[in-house]
């Protein structure tokens, strides 16, 4: 019988099953990078099963022996057929993913994908700069929900189907063993947690040029990307709010917000999940939608003038010579709607900014 095994879609890496060490479990790829610096190259390429969400780029997850999570549109249909792959997935994960009873986990402890972990413990892996100051922010409409569904039936059948940390994220449960932070947080939840504080550019500073270059082909990040970014000093981080509006909403709507700058000193930095064509509607405009966060760029020197957003966390890493311009989620209604009427605690200094 033929070894079980997960490879790279070139083929160039493959793990069998038995030899899986690590598996690391992402739903974006900031917690991937902060993976793949945290441990040994030989690990990441030899001995990890990568579990990824549908909504890391293609290229990104076929570079690396991995699995990817399905996913669904949002229909009624799928809708209801999510349930049963849900469950299907909880109920088999020990058999289709055996590795998972004896490896080390670092994972993202929400969305899907954490089904997963069911009752194993793990290490979490940080969703983004600062998120858990952000999460503790009063009126976090995303720590709201969460406590509403861990009270309601709903939130109670879910963890007995799908597994605590389904429900109870954020290293907010008993099986999280320890937090990585890539800065200091400042959240309740820390005082009860052991943790470890290590920044991405200590890490890449200790990494060899041999995993220094591994992860450059990971995220396909050239010089040339870098030396075409480095023209222009305003920079807009978007978001994945193209969905929320209709196109021309969208457009009227970001028209707005340019037309407080030079277009020829603007850069557009997108968001992995925005996939809307600015190019199309803003042909005089930069565009660097390769999936990468901005936080590599920075290990690269990358730098410029002002940072421009909505309300993107991307941000919040950002050195204070960076100025900054913040719209925030209230700018538009449709937006403000699924932000929650909370104000967001920003770790920095910024510029509120009005349409």
């Amino acid at each position: 019988m033929a070894k079980k095994q997960l490879q790279s879609a070139d083929g160039s890496l493959v793990v069998p099953y038995e030899n899986v060490q690590n598996v690391c479990i992402c739903v974006v790829i900031y917690p991937l990078l902060q993976y793949l610096l945290l441990n040994d190259l030989e690990i990441c390429k030899h001995h990890t099963a990568y579990i990824l969400d549908e909504s890391i780029s293609a290229k990104i997850r076929g570079k690396l022996p991995a699995y990817t999570f399905p996913g669904f549109p949002q229909t009624p249909f799928y809708k209801f057929w999510r349930k049963i792959v849900r469950a299907f997935q909880a109920l088999t994960r020990d058999i289709r993913h055996p590795y998972l009873k004896k490896a080390t986990i670092y994972a993202q402890d929400h969305d899907i994908v954490s089904i997963l972990i069911g009752k194993h413990d793990y290490y979490l892996l940080q969703d983004a700069p600062n998120i858990y100051t952000a999460l503790a922010t009063d009126g976090c409409v995303q720590t709201m929900l969460k406590i509403k569904k861990q009270q309601s039936l709903r939130g109670k059948i879910e963890t007995a189907i799908y597994g605590v940390p389904f429900v109870y994220h954020h290293g907010n449960n008993d099986q999280c063993k320890k937090m990585f932070l890539t800065e200091e947080n400042d959240c309740p939840i820390l005082k009860e947690k052991d943790y470890e504080i290590r920044g991405l550019k200590e890490l890449w500073g200790r990494a060899s040029e041999e995993k220094k270059q591994f992860i450059l082909d990971v995220f396909d990040i050239s010089k040339e990307d870098l030396q075409q970014m480095q023209s222009r000093p305003i920079v807009f981080f978007s978001q994945p709010m193209a969905d929320l509006l209709s196109e021309q909403e969208y457009v009227e709507f970001i028209k707005k917000i340019f037309s407080h700058y030079d277009h020829s000193l603007l850069l557009i930095k997108t968001h992995p999940r925005d996939h809307f064509n600015y190019r199309n509607f803003f042909p005089d405009i930069l565009v660097f939608d390769k999936p990468v966060n901005v936080e590599l760029l920075f290990l690269f020197n990358f730098s410029f003038q002002k940072a421009v957003t909505i309300s993107s966390a991307a941000v919040f890493s950002l050195p204070e010579t960076i100025e900054l311009d913040w719209y925030g989620p209230n700018i538009h209604p449709k937006i403000y709607a699924v932000s929650g009427s909370g104000e967001t605690k920003l770790p920095r200094s910024y510029n509120q900014m009005s349409l």
